[in-house]
Parts: C-alpha cells; sequence; structure tokens
C-alpha cells in the first residue's frame, strides 16, 4: 500500500438518534456505550432550546371586552331582482354588543329595538382566539334570530383591537325579517352574503 498515508477513521452511521452521537464521538471500544448516550442526550436538549419560535402569547375576554356598536348590518341576495335587507334601517339607533368578561368567562348582550316596538336583549357566551371572537346565543333567545338574519354562532374576525366584523354566504328567511316588505313572495330561502360590522367605542 501507500505508507504514510493514514487510513480515514471509520464513524458510526448516521441514524436518528445514534446520528447525533456518532458525529461526536467516533465508535471505539475504549468509550463506553453509556457515555455515548449521554452525550446525545445532552445535544438533544441544548438543540431543542435554540428554538426560536415565539409562542402565541395567551388571549383572554378581556383582549375584546368592550362596548360595541353596530356601523354595518346588511344582507345582500345573490338574485339581482332582491332588494338588499339592511337590518340598521328596521333599528332604531343605539344598537349594540357589550362583551363583558365575568367570573364565568365571556359574556355578551346585544341591545336592539325594532321601531315601533319594545327593547329586546340577546345575550349568550362568548370565546376568543388570536384572530376571532365567537358568540354562542342562549338557547332561550333562540327564536329571536331570524328576525336578525342571524344564527346561533357567529364568528367575527378581529380586524382590529376595536373592530369586529362577519362577512358570510348563507340562506335566510326574509319574511321572517321583513314581513311588510318580502312577505308573500315565497322569499323564506333566499341565499347571499350577510355582513355585520362592529366599532368599539371609547371608554
Amino acid at each position: 500500500g501507500h505508507r504514510g498515508v493514514v487510513p480515514a477513521r471509520r464513524w458510526a452511521p448516521v441514524r436518528c438518534p445514534r446520528a447525533v452521537y456518532s458525529r461526536l464521538l467516533p465508535t471505539t471500544s475504549s468509550v463506553p456505550m453509556r457515555l455515548r448516550l449521554a452525550a446525545a442526550l445532552a445535544l438533544c436538549v441544548l438543540l431543542a432550546g435554540c428554538d426560536t419560535t415565539d409562542p402565541e402569547p395567551p388571549v383572554s375576554p378581556d383582549d375584546v371586552a368592550g362596548l360595541y356598536d353596530l356601523t354595518e348590518f346588511q344582507f345582500d341576495p345573490q338574485a339581482g331582482a332582491i332588494a338588499d335587507a339592511d337590518v340598521l334601517d328596521r333599528l332604531e339607533p343605539g344598537a349594540t354588543i357589550d362583551l363583558l368578561n365575568t367570573q364565568r368567562g365571556g359574556q355578551f348582550q346585544l341591545r336592539y329595538r325594532f321601531a315601533g316596538e319594545l327593547p329586546d336583549i340577546i345575550s349568550g357566551d362568548f370565546a376568543v382566539t388570536q384572530g376571532n371572537v365567537t358568540l354562542t346565543v342562549r338557547e332561550q333567545d333562540r327564536t329571536s334570530l331570524p328576525g336578525l338574519l342571524l344564527d346561533p354562532e357567529i364568528v367575527f374576525v378581529r380586524e382590529s383591537e376595536t373592530v369586529l366584523s362577519r362577512s358570510v354566504t348563507k340562506s335566510v328567511n326574509l319574511e321572517a325579517f321583513d314581513a311588510d316588505a318580502y312577505g308573500g313572495a315565497g322569499l323564506t330561502d333566499v341565499r347571499g352574503t350577510l355582513t355585520v360590522r362592529l366599532v368599539q367605542r371609547e371608554s
């Protein structure tokens, strides 16, 4: 052979978890297996601690708690021959949703009044995530929802710290919403887009 050439040192196969410690220590009988395992574990712990991904901060009802004005509340039918349904046009000014952080968690109250009728309140729970606020209407208030074109579960997008919005394609009963405007035409299952926008009042 070639004199003076040192043969390449053999290393263990690169397989996990042996891949870690095989790169640290050559396979030699002079190094006990338990020492190689300890070195591998130490390196794994070190690598795990190097993750620089920042975890998402926790959220709570306090992050969105406050009194919100309904600034947009409209249903746009897909059929162009059907007039848009503007819910705010049928309500007295001042309709609000109050998001509260209580001992039982997030609670909400939707306060509104149809023109010429008594004030009404729809209540329930709400949950908040980084991107959404989900309102769940309590059972005893759900009979009032068709008149507002709403569902038992209402998901809002957190546009900003003070704005919540919802835009969803769905079918609604326009006769239940306004019998005078839509009654007698069979408009009980109309497809379209419901848009709702809430803006928090300054405290």
